[in-house]
């Protein structure tokens, strides 16, 4: 069953995702929260359960602030995957909260937990 608990926020940030099976991806990110996001990643996508690492830059107050991080593949669909972060630090999860609180309200949502975990939509 699902049921929604999680703010994402609807983006469109370019992205660099590295898998040990496809080596790098150039993608998308659609929607990002402190769980998780979405990206766009076109026909190459890791399989389920896969640990990849993000490289992106988010945009704040004129300056990019660049962003790297682990994650899980958690969902699969013909546009892309969504991953659930690893590990949060500090630094990372203030970045995080600085785009949600800044982000215009129209476009916040939340999206569906499945198994405890955060979800990510495509």
């Amino acid at each position: 069953m699902e049921h929604r608990c999680n703010r994402r926020q609807a983006v469109s940030l370019d992205a660099n995702l590295q898998c040990r099976r496809l080596g790098r991806m150039v993608g998308r990110i659609r929607n990002i929260g402190l769980g998780g996001l979405f990206i766009e990643t076109g026909w190459r996508r890791p399989a389920l359960n896969t640990i990849v690492e993000l490289f992106f830059s988010i945009p704040l107050n004129g300056e990019l602030c660049p962003c790297r991080m682990r994650a899980l593949v958690v969902h699969r669909s013909e546009r892309g995957v969504g991953l659930i972060f690893e590990e949060l630090g500090p630094q990372m999860r203030s970045l995080l909260n600085r785009l949600m609180e800044h982000a215009p309200v129209a476009s916040r949502h939340n999206l569906p937990v499945y198994a405890g975990r955060s979800a990510v939509a495509g």
